[in-house]
């Protein structure tokens, strides 16, 4: 039976030292993002889905971060006091993190159909109460009234120079989402009275960059939030309807996903 110097027994019990303390630090650090996390977490919830933007990754931060430091105190004991009931623990749970890491650091680096197929199942699910929508076509819904709604419009102009693109599209393409570039008479009337509950709703530009937004934070911050908010006392249903559903999107983290 092999026999191992005191000497030798030292230097490994240091070295378990250093790492453990290591361990712990990285522990410490983690845990300590993940309660910074919770602070500024947000959640997206619907009656059809729910994405967690920051808060949800904050709640397994912190149990790895915690996993972590219970793991460095163990080695810690272990190379300090040299017993089996610390040795014995901190090495099943130093392979535990191992294979966490191994796992974690394996789907970040290569393993994108794994998160790829994640994705496309979370976006197929449907739902019965939604008329049997999945989820992609839910969210799509919501954003063409919330964004492609708003943007471009009177409430949020565009830069006319930016106009390009849709040009080359195609007004017939562009109506296929109940917008135009070139408005009957009829359409703008419609528009003029309806606002963006009208059936097709012009392009608005300006040259002025002092009038056109860059991007739809802008156009949120400058002008949609304050417009929900002042129709918040509305007596008309639809359009409570739609001034809570957007307020839910945006207060619940949808504007963070959009960003």
């Amino acid at each position: 039976m092999g026999c191992y110097s005191n000497e030798l027994k030292h230097k490994c019990a240091k070295i378990v030292l250093i790492v453990s303390i290591f361990i712990g630090i990285l522990g410490l650090v983690t845990t300590i993002f993940g309660f910074l996390q919770t602070g500024d977490g947000q959640q997206y919830a619907a009656d059809y889905a729910q994405f967690d933007v920051e808060g949800g990754f904050a709640a397994g931060t912190i149990v790895g971060g915690v996993f972590c430091i219970v793991t460095a105190v163990l080695g810690c004991a272990a190379g300090k006091f040299k017993k089996f009931f610390f040795t014995v623990p901190f090495l099943v749970l130093s392979f535990i993190l191992f294979i966490f890491l191994a796992i974690a650091g394996g789907i970040l680096a290569g393993d994108k159909g794994t998160l790829t197929d994640l994705v496309e199942e979370a976006c197929a699910q449907t739902y019965e109460n939604f008329e049997g929508k999945s989820t992609k076509e839910l969210i799509e819904e919501q954003y063409f009234e919330l964004v492609d709604k708003n943007m471009c419009t009177d409430l949020c102009k565009c830069n006319a120079d930016s106009m390009t693109p849709w040009e080359t599209k195609g007004d017939e393409y562009i109506r296929g989402y109940s917008r135009t570039i070139d408005p009957t008479a009829e359409e703008t009337t419609a528009y003029e009275t309806d606002s963006t509950t009208a059936e097709i709703i012009p392009f608005i530009t300006s040259s002025d960059s002092t009038e056109y937004v860059a991007n739809f934070k802008e156009c949120y911050d400058n002008s949609l939030q304050a417009d929900l908010e002042s129709k918040e006392d509305s007596t008309d249903s639809d359009v409570q309807k739609y001034v809570k559903t957007a307020q839910d999107f945006f207060q619940k983290g949808g504007y963070d996903m959009l960003k």
